[in-house]
């Protein structure tokens, strides 16, 4: 528990976040995910916060990143979400052209 506190500082994560979208809790790899990771599992029991904060610190600090790169993987799908309605407030996945 205490290294993944040092990791959380180290990055300036250390703070309240808002929550992570149900979107983050998908199964599946993101874009941008590398494709090796090990094999092997190692069951961690961490407090449900501290869980819930490293879980909306990356989703965060990724969020947009992650849109960008769905957007130039799938154009298709970013013209069709441009083209739907309008939203009141700008989400985690807004285009922006780069």
């Amino acid at each position: 528990m205490l290294e993944v506190r040092a990791e959380l500082s180290a990055h300036g994560w250390d703070r309240n976040w808002p929550a992570a979208p149900a979107e983050a809790m998908l199964p599946g790899r993101w874009p941008g995910s590398r494709d090796r990771g090990s094999p092997e599992k190692v069951p961690v029991r961490l407090p449900t916060r501290l869980i819930e904060q490293v879980r909306s610190a990356y989703w965060h600090t990724s969020a947009e990143a992650i849109g960008l790169l769905r957007n130039w993987h799938d154009p298709m799908a970013a013209r069709t979400a441009a083209e739907g309605p309008a939203q009141t407030e700008p989400g985690p996945f807004t285009q922006r052209r780069l």
